[in-house]
Protein backbone atom coordinates (compact mmCIF):
# COMPACT_ATOMS: atom_id res chain seq x y z
CA UNK A 1 0.00 0.00 0.00
CA UNK A 2 1.16 3.53 -0.79
CA UNK A 3 2.01 5.63 2.27
CA UNK A 4 -0.68 8.00 3.48
CA UNK A 5 -0.17 11.61 2.32
CA UNK A 6 0.21 14.55 4.67
CA UNK A 7 -2.94 16.65 4.74
CA UNK A 8 -3.75 20.25 5.59
CA UNK A 9 -7.40 20.42 6.64
CA UNK A 10 -8.53 24.00 6.05
CA UNK A 11 -11.76 25.24 7.65
CA UNK A 12 -12.78 28.80 6.75
CA UNK A 13 -14.89 30.44 9.44
CA UNK A 14 -16.76 33.70 9.80
CA UNK A 15 -18.61 34.24 13.10
CA UNK A 16 -18.93 30.48 13.40
CA UNK A 17 -18.27 30.02 17.12
CA UNK A 18 -21.62 28.24 17.62
CA UNK A 19 -20.68 25.58 15.04
CA UNK A 20 -16.93 25.22 15.49
CA UNK A 21 -16.95 23.04 18.65
CA UNK A 22 -18.96 20.27 16.96
CA UNK A 23 -16.78 20.52 13.85
CA UNK A 24 -13.41 20.54 15.63
CA UNK A 25 -14.41 17.82 18.09
CA UNK A 26 -15.12 15.61 15.08
CA UNK A 27 -11.74 16.57 13.56
CA UNK A 28 -10.06 15.46 16.78
CA UNK A 29 -11.81 12.08 16.41
CA UNK A 30 -10.67 11.48 12.81
CA UNK A 31 -9.08 8.11 12.13
CA UNK A 32 -5.94 9.55 10.57
CA UNK A 33 -2.36 9.74 11.86
CA UNK A 34 -1.88 12.90 13.91
CA UNK A 35 1.59 13.49 12.51
CA UNK A 36 0.18 13.61 8.96
CA UNK A 37 -2.71 16.00 9.66
CA UNK A 38 -2.58 19.73 10.25
CA UNK A 39 -5.82 21.55 11.02
CA UNK A 40 -6.00 25.20 9.95
CA UNK A 41 -8.91 27.50 10.76
CA UNK A 42 -8.88 30.66 8.68
CA UNK A 43 -10.77 33.21 10.77
CA UNK A 44 -12.35 35.74 8.41
CA UNK A 45 -12.52 38.69 10.80
CA UNK A 46 -14.98 37.08 13.24
CA UNK A 47 -16.38 39.22 16.04
CA UNK A 48 -18.29 36.52 17.94
CA UNK A 49 -15.59 35.20 20.26
CA UNK A 50 -14.13 32.74 17.75
CA UNK A 51 -10.54 33.73 18.60
CA UNK A 52 -11.05 33.13 22.32
CA UNK A 53 -12.83 29.81 21.70
CA UNK A 54 -9.98 28.51 19.53
CA UNK A 55 -7.27 29.68 21.91
CA UNK A 56 -8.83 28.13 25.03
CA UNK A 57 -10.47 24.92 23.79
CA UNK A 58 -8.49 24.03 20.65
CA UNK A 59 -4.86 25.02 21.13
CA UNK A 60 -3.83 22.26 18.67
CA UNK A 61 -5.56 24.11 15.82
CA UNK A 62 -3.45 26.46 13.76
CA UNK A 63 -5.34 29.74 13.40
CA UNK A 64 -4.76 32.14 10.54
CA UNK A 65 -6.56 35.39 11.30
CA UNK A 66 -7.62 38.08 8.87
CA UNK A 67 -8.99 41.48 9.83
CA UNK A 68 -11.92 41.28 7.42
CA UNK A 69 -14.16 38.73 5.73
CA UNK A 70 -12.21 37.56 2.67
CA UNK A 71 -14.95 35.20 1.59
CA UNK A 72 -14.82 31.42 1.44
CA UNK A 73 -12.72 31.29 -1.75
CA UNK A 74 -9.84 33.50 -0.62
CA UNK A 75 -9.85 32.04 2.90
CA UNK A 76 -9.18 28.59 1.44
CA UNK A 77 -6.36 30.01 -0.69
CA UNK A 78 -4.82 31.58 2.42
CA UNK A 79 -5.00 28.25 4.25
CA UNK A 80 -3.47 26.39 1.30
CA UNK A 81 -0.56 28.83 1.20
CA UNK A 82 0.04 28.47 4.93
CA UNK A 83 0.86 24.76 4.71
CA UNK A 84 3.39 22.53 2.98
CA UNK A 85 1.27 19.36 3.16
CA UNK A 86 0.89 17.13 0.12
CA UNK A 87 -2.91 17.33 0.08
CA UNK A 88 -5.43 20.01 0.88
CA UNK A 89 -8.71 18.94 2.52
CA UNK A 90 -11.65 21.28 3.02
CA UNK A 91 -14.58 21.23 5.41
CA UNK A 92 -17.25 23.75 6.33
CA UNK A 93 -17.28 25.05 9.89
CA UNK A 94 -20.92 23.96 10.30
CA UNK A 95 -20.15 20.26 9.71
CA UNK A 96 -19.53 17.15 11.77
CA UNK A 97 -17.08 14.73 10.14
CA UNK A 98 -17.41 10.98 10.30
CA UNK A 99 -14.28 9.44 11.90
CA UNK A 100 -13.45 7.70 8.59
CA UNK A 101 -14.06 10.85 6.49
CA UNK A 102 -10.46 11.74 5.72
CA UNK A 103 -9.22 8.18 5.39
CA UNK A 104 -11.97 7.45 2.84
CA UNK A 105 -11.16 10.60 0.86
CA UNK A 106 -7.52 9.56 0.74
CA UNK A 107 -8.49 6.00 -0.31
CA UNK A 108 -10.24 7.40 -3.41
CA UNK A 109 -7.44 9.87 -4.15
CA UNK A 110 -5.39 8.45 -7.05
CA UNK A 111 -3.41 11.14 -8.89
CA UNK A 112 -1.50 8.46 -10.85
CA UNK A 113 -4.86 7.49 -12.38
CA UNK A 114 -5.79 11.15 -12.93
CA UNK A 115 -8.03 11.49 -9.86
CA UNK A 116 -6.34 14.47 -8.25
CA UNK A 117 -9.51 15.64 -6.50
CA UNK A 118 -12.08 13.69 -4.49
CA UNK A 119 -15.41 14.81 -3.12
CA UNK A 120 -17.12 13.43 -0.04
CA UNK A 121 -20.78 12.59 0.52
CA UNK A 122 -22.47 15.36 2.51
CA UNK A 123 -25.61 14.51 4.47
CA UNK A 124 -28.00 16.49 6.62
CA UNK A 125 -26.96 16.87 10.23
CA UNK A 126 -29.18 13.92 11.23
CA UNK A 127 -27.73 11.78 8.41
CA UNK A 128 -31.13 11.12 6.86
CA UNK A 129 -31.06 13.36 3.77
CA UNK A 130 -28.60 14.20 1.03
CA UNK A 131 -26.87 17.54 0.80
CA UNK A 132 -24.23 16.66 -1.82
CA UNK A 133 -23.67 13.39 -3.68
CA UNK A 134 -23.41 14.65 -7.24
CA UNK A 135 -23.63 18.01 -8.96
CA UNK A 136 -25.04 19.46 -12.16
CA UNK A 137 -24.36 22.58 -14.21
CA UNK A 138 -26.89 24.19 -16.53
CA UNK A 139 -26.02 25.53 -19.95
CA UNK A 140 -26.32 29.05 -18.48
CA UNK A 141 -23.83 28.43 -15.67
CA UNK A 142 -26.04 27.83 -12.63
CA UNK A 143 -24.83 24.83 -10.62
CA UNK A 144 -26.49 22.73 -7.96
CA UNK A 145 -26.74 19.36 -6.25
CA UNK A 146 -28.64 16.40 -7.69
CA UNK A 147 -30.90 14.80 -5.10
CA UNK A 148 -30.41 17.53 -2.52
CA UNK A 149 -32.87 17.21 0.34
CA UNK A 150 -33.99 13.70 -0.63
CA UNK A 151 -33.78 10.73 1.77
CA UNK A 152 -30.48 8.88 1.40
CA UNK A 153 -32.26 5.65 0.46
CA UNK A 154 -34.09 7.45 -2.38
CA UNK A 155 -31.04 8.44 -4.42
CA UNK A 156 -28.64 6.45 -6.55
CA UNK A 157 -25.36 6.48 -4.62
CA UNK A 158 -22.52 5.30 -6.84
CA UNK A 159 -19.14 5.21 -5.14
CA UNK A 160 -16.28 6.59 -7.27
CA UNK A 161 -18.73 8.16 -9.72
CA UNK A 162 -16.96 10.81 -11.80
CA UNK A 163 -18.04 14.35 -10.94
CA UNK A 164 -17.50 17.64 -12.74
CA UNK A 165 -16.80 19.15 -9.32
CA UNK A 166 -16.55 18.24 -5.67
CA UNK A 167 -18.43 20.38 -3.17
CA UNK A 168 -16.04 22.80 -1.46
CA UNK A 169 -17.46 21.79 1.90
CA UNK A 170 -15.96 18.31 1.66
CA UNK A 171 -13.08 17.60 -0.69
CA UNK A 172 -9.48 16.52 -0.98
CA UNK A 173 -7.14 17.83 -3.69
CA UNK A 174 -3.45 17.80 -4.55
CA UNK A 175 -2.32 21.00 -2.80
CA UNK A 176 0.46 21.83 -5.29
CA UNK A 177 -1.95 21.31 -8.19
CA UNK A 178 -4.57 23.47 -6.46
CA UNK A 179 -2.04 26.31 -6.23
CA UNK A 180 -0.74 25.72 -9.77
CA UNK A 181 -4.27 26.12 -11.18
CA UNK A 182 -4.77 29.35 -9.23
CA UNK A 183 -6.74 27.91 -6.33
CA UNK A 184 -10.27 29.14 -5.84
CA UNK A 185 -11.00 32.32 -7.77
CA UNK A 186 -11.00 35.03 -5.05
CA UNK A 187 -13.26 37.20 -7.22
CA UNK A 188 -16.08 34.69 -6.58
CA UNK A 189 -15.97 35.39 -2.80
CA UNK A 190 -18.44 32.52 -2.25
CA UNK A 191 -20.70 30.26 -4.35
CA UNK A 192 -19.61 28.23 -7.40
CA UNK A 193 -15.90 28.64 -6.65
CA UNK A 194 -15.78 24.84 -6.24
CA UNK A 195 -17.57 24.31 -9.57
CA UNK A 196 -15.09 26.63 -11.26
CA UNK A 197 -12.17 24.68 -9.75
CA UNK A 198 -13.59 21.33 -10.87
CA UNK A 199 -14.11 22.69 -14.37
CA UNK A 200 -10.47 23.86 -14.51
CA UNK A 201 -9.22 20.52 -13.19
CA UNK A 202 -10.96 18.66 -16.01
CA UNK A 203 -9.81 21.21 -18.60
CA UNK A 204 -6.23 20.69 -17.45
CA UNK A 205 -6.48 16.91 -17.89
CA UNK A 206 -7.28 15.84 -14.31
CA UNK A 207 -10.37 14.11 -12.97
CA UNK A 208 -12.71 14.34 -9.96
CA UNK A 209 -14.68 11.52 -8.33
CA UNK A 210 -16.93 10.77 -5.37
CA UNK A 211 -15.89 8.91 -2.22
CA UNK A 212 -19.34 7.86 -1.02
CA UNK A 213 -18.00 6.48 2.27
CA UNK A 214 -16.36 9.80 3.18
CA UNK A 215 -19.35 11.16 5.06
CA UNK A 216 -19.94 14.48 6.74
CA UNK A 217 -23.05 15.94 8.35
CA UNK A 218 -24.02 19.50 7.53
CA UNK A 219 -26.12 22.18 9.21
CA UNK A 220 -27.22 23.33 5.77
CA UNK A 221 -26.77 27.07 5.26
CA UNK A 222 -25.68 27.39 8.88
CA UNK A 223 -23.28 30.13 7.82
CA UNK A 224 -24.96 31.19 4.56
CA UNK A 225 -28.23 32.12 6.25
CA UNK A 226 -26.43 34.85 8.20
CA UNK A 227 -26.38 36.74 4.87
CA UNK A 228 -29.65 38.08 3.36
CA UNK A 229 -31.02 36.06 0.42
CA UNK A 230 -30.72 38.89 -2.09
CA UNK A 231 -27.01 39.32 -1.36
CA UNK A 232 -26.42 35.61 -2.00
CA UNK A 233 -28.34 35.88 -5.28
CA UNK A 234 -26.00 38.66 -6.45
CA UNK A 235 -23.00 36.35 -5.97
CA UNK A 236 -24.68 33.38 -7.61
CA UNK A 237 -25.72 35.30 -10.71
CA UNK A 238 -22.39 37.07 -11.07
CA UNK A 239 -20.30 33.95 -10.51
CA UNK A 240 -22.29 31.84 -12.98
CA UNK A 241 -21.52 34.40 -15.70
CA UNK A 242 -17.86 34.68 -14.69
CA UNK A 243 -17.53 30.91 -14.77
CA UNK A 244 -18.86 30.69 -18.32
CA UNK A 245 -16.61 33.51 -19.49
CA UNK A 246 -13.48 31.89 -18.06
CA UNK A 247 -13.99 28.26 -18.94
CA UNK A 248 -16.00 27.87 -22.16
CA UNK A 249 -14.10 27.69 -25.46
CA UNK A 250 -14.75 30.42 -28.00
CA UNK A 251 -16.88 28.15 -30.18
CA UNK A 252 -19.62 28.09 -27.53
CA UNK A 253 -18.91 31.07 -25.31
CA UNK A 254 -21.03 33.72 -26.98
CA UNK A 255 -24.14 31.61 -27.47
CA UNK A 256 -24.08 30.40 -23.86
CA UNK A 257 -23.33 33.83 -22.46
CA UNK A 258 -26.10 35.45 -24.52
CA UNK A 259 -28.64 32.86 -23.37
CA UNK A 260 -27.44 33.17 -19.77
CA UNK A 261 -27.93 36.95 -19.76
CA UNK A 262 -31.42 36.56 -21.20
CA UNK A 263 -32.35 34.08 -18.46
CA UNK A 264 -31.00 36.40 -15.74
CA UNK A 265 -33.46 39.01 -17.00
CA UNK A 266 -36.26 36.43 -16.92
CA UNK A 267 -35.46 35.53 -13.32
CA UNK A 268 -35.40 39.22 -12.41
CA UNK A 269 -38.78 39.76 -14.09
CA UNK A 270 -40.37 36.83 -12.27
CA UNK A 271 -38.93 37.96 -8.95
CA UNK A 272 -40.63 41.36 -9.25
CA UNK A 273 -44.00 39.58 -8.65
CA UNK A 274 -45.61 42.12 -10.97
CA UNK A 275 -48.50 41.57 -13.37
CA UNK A 276 -47.12 41.24 -16.94
CA UNK A 277 -50.30 42.74 -18.35
CA UNK A 278 -49.43 46.10 -16.79
CA UNK A 279 -46.46 46.29 -19.15
CA UNK A 280 -48.34 45.71 -22.37
CA UNK A 281 -48.51 48.80 -24.54
CA UNK A 282 -51.73 50.75 -24.08
CA UNK A 283 -53.08 48.76 -21.12
CA UNK A 284 -54.46 51.17 -18.46
CA UNK A 285 -52.62 51.00 -15.11
CA UNK A 286 -53.28 52.63 -11.77
CA UNK A 287 -50.20 54.61 -10.77
CA UNK A 288 -46.61 54.20 -11.92
CA UNK A 289 -44.95 53.02 -8.69
CA UNK A 290 -44.64 49.45 -7.45
CA UNK A 291 -42.72 47.85 -4.59
CA UNK A 292 -40.08 45.52 -6.00
CA UNK A 293 -38.46 42.83 -3.80
CA UNK A 294 -34.73 43.17 -3.28
CA UNK A 295 -34.25 39.73 -4.81
CA UNK A 296 -35.54 41.01 -8.16
CA UNK A 297 -32.91 43.75 -8.18
CA UNK A 298 -30.28 41.26 -6.98
CA UNK A 299 -30.37 39.43 -10.33
CA UNK A 300 -29.55 42.71 -12.08
CA UNK A 301 -26.85 43.59 -9.58
CA UNK A 302 -25.32 40.21 -10.36
CA UNK A 303 -24.97 41.29 -14.00
CA UNK A 304 -23.54 44.63 -12.86
CA UNK A 305 -20.93 42.75 -10.80
CA UNK A 306 -20.09 40.62 -13.83
CA UNK A 307 -19.51 43.74 -15.93
CA UNK A 308 -17.38 45.31 -13.19
CA UNK A 309 -15.16 42.21 -13.08
CA UNK A 310 -15.01 41.73 -16.84
CA UNK A 311 -11.45 42.91 -17.42
CA UNK A 312 -10.05 40.73 -14.63
CA UNK A 313 -12.10 37.73 -15.81
CA UNK A 314 -10.84 38.08 -19.39
CA UNK A 315 -7.23 38.01 -18.16
CA UNK A 316 -8.02 34.87 -16.15
CA UNK A 317 -9.73 33.38 -19.21
CA UNK A 318 -6.45 33.52 -21.12
CA UNK A 319 -4.68 31.58 -18.39
CA UNK A 320 -7.48 29.04 -18.06
CA UNK A 321 -7.72 28.36 -21.79
CA UNK A 322 -3.95 27.84 -21.91
CA UNK A 323 -4.49 24.86 -19.56
CA UNK A 324 -6.85 23.14 -21.98
CA UNK A 325 -6.26 19.43 -22.49
CA UNK A 326 -9.90 18.48 -22.99
CA UNK A 327 -12.56 19.71 -25.39
CA UNK A 328 -15.85 21.29 -24.37
CA UNK A 329 -17.59 18.18 -25.71
CA UNK A 330 -15.91 16.15 -22.95
CA UNK A 331 -16.64 18.79 -20.30
CA UNK A 332 -20.28 19.29 -21.32
CA UNK A 333 -20.87 15.54 -20.89
CA UNK A 334 -20.16 16.08 -17.18
CA UNK A 335 -22.86 18.76 -16.80
CA UNK A 336 -25.34 15.86 -16.27
CA UNK A 337 -28.52 17.96 -16.43
CA UNK A 338 -27.74 21.04 -18.56
CA UNK A 339 -31.42 21.86 -19.09
CA UNK A 340 -32.51 21.51 -15.47
CA UNK A 341 -34.92 24.39 -14.84
CA UNK A 342 -34.32 26.82 -12.01
CA UNK A 343 -37.96 27.97 -11.87
CA UNK A 344 -41.00 25.72 -12.45
CA UNK A 345 -42.96 28.58 -14.01
CA UNK A 346 -44.40 28.18 -17.50
CA UNK A 347 -43.08 31.41 -19.04
CA UNK A 348 -39.58 30.77 -17.68
CA UNK A 349 -39.55 27.20 -18.98
CA UNK A 350 -40.73 28.38 -22.40
CA UNK A 351 -37.99 31.03 -22.46
CA UNK A 352 -35.29 28.52 -21.51
CA UNK A 353 -36.37 26.09 -24.23
CA UNK A 354 -36.68 28.87 -26.85
CA UNK A 355 -33.18 30.19 -26.08
CA UNK A 356 -31.67 26.70 -26.31
CA UNK A 357 -33.23 26.27 -29.76
CA UNK A 358 -32.50 29.77 -31.04
CA UNK A 359 -28.81 29.73 -30.10
CA UNK A 360 -28.15 26.16 -31.24
CA UNK A 361 -27.41 25.04 -27.68
CA UNK A 362 -29.49 21.88 -27.72
CA UNK A 363 -27.11 19.95 -29.95
CA UNK A 364 -24.09 20.86 -27.82
CA UNK A 365 -25.24 18.55 -25.01
CA UNK A 366 -25.94 15.17 -26.64
CA UNK A 367 -24.45 13.27 -23.69
CA UNK A 368 -26.89 14.57 -21.09
CA UNK A 369 -28.52 12.00 -18.87
CA UNK A 370 -32.14 10.91 -19.16
CA UNK A 371 -34.22 12.91 -16.72
CA UNK A 372 -37.72 11.43 -16.77
CA UNK A 373 -39.06 7.90 -17.14
CA UNK A 374 -42.65 6.76 -17.72
CA UNK A 375 -43.56 3.72 -15.65
CA UNK A 376 -46.46 1.52 -16.79
CA UNK A 377 -47.02 -0.97 -13.99
CA UNK A 378 -49.26 -3.92 -13.26
CA UNK A 379 -48.90 -3.71 -9.49
CA UNK A 380 -47.06 -7.05 -9.46
CA UNK A 381 -43.80 -5.63 -8.16
CA UNK A 382 -43.43 -4.74 -4.50
CA UNK A 383 -43.61 -0.97 -3.74
CA UNK A 384 -39.87 -0.86 -3.24
CA UNK A 385 -39.28 -1.47 -6.95
CA UNK A 386 -40.64 1.86 -8.16
CA UNK A 387 -38.87 3.58 -5.30
CA UNK A 388 -35.60 1.97 -6.40
CA UNK A 389 -36.19 3.05 -10.01
CA UNK A 390 -36.99 6.58 -8.83
CA UNK A 391 -33.60 6.68 -7.12
CA UNK A 392 -32.05 6.26 -10.57
CA UNK A 393 -34.32 8.65 -12.52
CA UNK A 394 -37.47 10.70 -11.71
CA UNK A 395 -40.53 8.57 -12.45
CA UNK A 396 -43.88 9.56 -13.96
CA UNK A 397 -46.70 7.06 -13.44
CA UNK A 398 -49.01 6.17 -16.33
CA UNK A 399 -52.01 7.15 -14.21
CA UNK A 400 -50.90 10.80 -14.26
CA UNK A 401 -52.26 11.50 -17.75
CA UNK A 402 -52.94 10.20 -21.28
CA UNK A 403 -50.26 7.66 -22.21
CA UNK A 404 -49.52 9.30 -25.56
CA UNK A 405 -48.79 12.67 -23.88
CA UNK A 406 -46.67 11.04 -21.20
CA UNK A 407 -44.55 9.13 -23.74
CA UNK A 408 -43.77 12.43 -25.49
CA UNK A 409 -42.92 14.05 -22.16
CA UNK A 410 -40.52 11.36 -20.93
CA UNK A 411 -37.08 10.20 -22.08
CA UNK A 412 -37.74 6.47 -21.74
CA UNK A 413 -40.62 4.07 -21.10
CA UNK A 414 -40.48 1.25 -18.54
CA UNK A 415 -43.33 -1.27 -18.71
CA UNK A 416 -44.04 -4.29 -16.57
CA UNK A 417 -44.57 -7.02 -19.14
CA UNK A 418 -48.02 -8.02 -17.85
CA UNK A 419 -49.40 -4.49 -17.33
CA UNK A 420 -52.73 -3.78 -19.14
CA UNK A 421 -51.40 -0.62 -20.85
CA UNK A 422 -48.01 -2.13 -21.64
CA UNK A 423 -48.73 -2.88 -25.31
CA UNK A 424 -50.05 0.63 -26.04
CA UNK A 425 -47.11 2.31 -24.30
CA UNK A 426 -44.66 0.06 -26.15
CA UNK A 427 -46.30 0.87 -29.50
CA UNK A 428 -46.04 4.61 -28.83
CA UNK A 429 -42.42 4.31 -27.67
CA UNK A 430 -41.27 2.15 -30.59
CA UNK A 431 -38.48 3.96 -32.45
CA UNK A 432 -39.18 7.16 -30.48
CA UNK A 433 -38.11 6.42 -26.90
CA UNK A 434 -36.00 3.65 -25.36
CA UNK A 435 -38.34 0.84 -24.30
CA UNK A 436 -37.44 -1.01 -21.11
CA UNK A 437 -39.43 -4.13 -20.31
CA UNK A 438 -39.54 -5.55 -16.78
CA UNK A 439 -39.86 -9.32 -17.18
CA UNK A 440 -42.01 -11.60 -15.06
CA UNK A 441 -41.63 -15.32 -14.42
CA UNK A 442 -44.37 -16.36 -16.88
CA UNK A 443 -45.23 -14.26 -19.91
CA UNK A 444 -48.40 -14.59 -22.00
CA UNK A 445 -47.77 -14.78 -25.78
CA UNK A 446 -48.30 -11.03 -26.23
CA UNK A 447 -45.87 -10.37 -23.38
CA UNK A 448 -43.21 -12.43 -25.11
CA UNK A 449 -43.64 -10.35 -28.26
CA UNK A 450 -43.36 -7.21 -26.15
CA UNK A 451 -40.10 -8.47 -24.68
CA UNK A 452 -38.69 -9.01 -28.17
CA UNK A 453 -39.40 -5.34 -29.01
CA UNK A 454 -37.54 -4.05 -25.93
CA UNK A 455 -34.34 -2.06 -26.09
CA UNK A 456 -33.50 -3.20 -22.59
CA UNK A 457 -34.81 -6.02 -20.41
CA UNK A 458 -34.85 -6.01 -16.63
CA UNK A 459 -35.22 -9.04 -14.39
CA UNK A 460 -35.84 -9.19 -10.66
CA UNK A 461 -32.81 -11.42 -10.13
CA UNK A 462 -29.81 -12.71 -12.00
CA UNK A 463 -31.37 -16.19 -11.92
CA UNK A 464 -34.49 -14.91 -13.71
CA UNK A 465 -32.34 -13.29 -16.35
CA UNK A 466 -30.37 -16.49 -16.89
CA UNK A 467 -33.60 -18.49 -17.19
CA UNK A 468 -34.97 -16.21 -19.91
CA UNK A 469 -31.66 -16.27 -21.77
CA UNK A 470 -31.72 -20.08 -21.66
CA UNK A 471 -35.27 -20.00 -23.06
CA UNK A 472 -33.99 -18.19 -26.16
CA UNK A 473 -34.97 -14.61 -25.29
CA UNK A 474 -32.13 -12.21 -26.09
CA UNK A 475 -31.76 -10.41 -22.78
CA UNK A 476 -29.69 -7.25 -23.10
CA UNK A 477 -26.50 -7.60 -21.07
CA UNK A 478 -24.73 -4.33 -20.37
CA UNK A 479 -20.89 -4.41 -20.24
CA UNK A 480 -19.89 -4.82 -16.61
CA UNK A 481 -23.43 -5.87 -15.65
CA UNK A 482 -23.75 -7.03 -12.05
CA UNK A 483 -26.31 -9.86 -11.61
CA UNK A 484 -26.74 -8.80 -7.98
CA UNK A 485 -27.82 -5.32 -9.08
CA UNK A 486 -30.68 -5.82 -11.57
CA UNK A 487 -31.18 -2.04 -11.94
CA UNK A 488 -27.63 -1.41 -13.09
CA UNK A 489 -28.56 -1.69 -16.83
CA UNK A 490 -31.25 0.95 -16.27
CA UNK A 491 -28.78 3.13 -14.38
CA UNK A 492 -26.37 2.96 -17.29
CA UNK A 493 -29.15 3.77 -19.76
CA UNK A 494 -30.08 6.84 -17.70
CA UNK A 495 -26.58 8.14 -17.03
CA UNK A 496 -24.82 7.20 -20.27
CA UNK A 497 -27.55 6.75 -22.90
CA UNK A 498 -25.16 7.29 -25.83
CA UNK A 499 -23.12 4.30 -24.67
CA UNK A 500 -26.18 2.16 -25.43
CA UNK A 501 -26.98 3.99 -28.66
CA UNK A 502 -29.65 6.39 -27.37
CA UNK A 503 -29.95 10.15 -27.03
CA UNK A 504 -32.51 12.14 -25.03
CA UNK A 505 -35.32 13.19 -27.37
CA UNK A 506 -36.54 16.04 -25.18
CA UNK A 507 -35.09 18.41 -22.60
CA UNK A 508 -35.75 18.67 -18.90
CA UNK A 509 -37.20 22.17 -19.08
CA UNK A 510 -39.76 21.01 -21.67
CA UNK A 511 -40.58 17.96 -19.54
CA UNK A 512 -41.24 20.14 -16.51
CA UNK A 513 -43.26 22.54 -18.66
CA UNK A 514 -45.50 19.66 -19.78
CA UNK A 515 -45.80 18.53 -16.17
CA UNK A 516 -46.72 22.03 -14.97
CA UNK A 517 -49.42 22.25 -17.62
CA UNK A 518 -50.89 18.97 -16.38
CA UNK A 519 -50.80 20.13 -12.74
CA UNK A 520 -53.63 21.83 -10.86
CA UNK A 521 -53.39 25.65 -11.01
CA UNK A 522 -52.47 25.93 -7.33
CA UNK A 523 -49.28 23.91 -7.93
CA UNK A 524 -48.17 26.18 -10.78
CA UNK A 525 -47.19 29.13 -8.60
CA UNK A 526 -43.65 30.32 -9.22
CA UNK A 527 -41.11 29.46 -6.50
CA UNK A 528 -40.50 33.16 -5.94
CA UNK A 529 -44.17 33.83 -5.28
CA UNK A 530 -44.46 30.78 -3.01
CA UNK A 531 -41.52 31.92 -0.90
CA UNK A 532 -42.84 35.48 -0.73
CA UNK A 533 -46.21 34.21 0.52
CA UNK A 534 -44.61 31.73 2.93
CA UNK A 535 -42.54 34.41 4.64
CA UNK A 536 -45.76 36.13 5.71
CA UNK A 537 -47.36 32.99 7.18
CA UNK A 538 -47.08 31.53 10.68
CA UNK A 539 -45.07 28.31 10.94
CA UNK A 540 -48.00 25.82 10.91
CA UNK A 541 -49.38 27.37 7.72
CA UNK A 542 -45.91 27.43 6.18
CA UNK A 543 -45.68 23.66 6.73
CA UNK A 544 -49.08 23.16 5.09
CA UNK A 545 -48.00 25.27 2.09
CA UNK A 546 -44.83 23.18 1.76
CA UNK A 547 -46.95 20.00 1.68
CA UNK A 548 -49.22 21.49 -1.02
CA UNK A 549 -46.19 22.40 -3.18
CA UNK A 550 -44.35 19.16 -2.46
CA UNK A 551 -45.51 17.44 -5.62
CA UNK A 552 -44.22 20.22 -7.86
CA UNK A 553 -40.84 20.16 -6.11
CA UNK A 554 -40.48 16.41 -6.57
CA UNK A 555 -41.27 16.74 -10.26
CA UNK A 556 -38.18 18.90 -10.58
CA UNK A 557 -36.12 15.85 -9.57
Amino acid sequence: MAPLPSVALVIPSYNGSRFLPECLDSVAALDYPRDLLETIVVDNGSTDGTAELLATRYPWVRVVRRSENLGFAEAVNVGAEASSAECLALANNDMRLDPAWLRELVAAYAPDEGYSCVGGLILSVDGERVDFAEGFVTFHGIAGQIGQGQPVEDISLVDQRELLFACGGSLLVDRALFRELGGFDPAFFAYFEDVDLGWRLWLAGHKVRLAARARSFHHRHGTGLMVPRHQRVVLQERNALLMLLKNVAERDLYRLLAAALCLVSERARLSTLTDPKEFEFGVPVSGTKREVPLKALAHLYGVAGFIAGLEDALAKRERVQALRRRSDDEIFALFRRPFRPIYAEASYLESSAALARAFGILDRFPDRRLTRLLHVGAGRRDPGFVRAVAAVVPVVQAAEGPVEELVRECDAVLVEADAPAAAEAARLAQGVRPLVVDLVDRLPPEGLELARQADLLLCETGETRDAWSAAGLSVHVVPGDDPDDPLRPLRLLVEEPRRLGFQPATTEDLQVLASVRRSPPEVQASPGLARAVARRLPQPLRRRLARVLGRSQRQLG
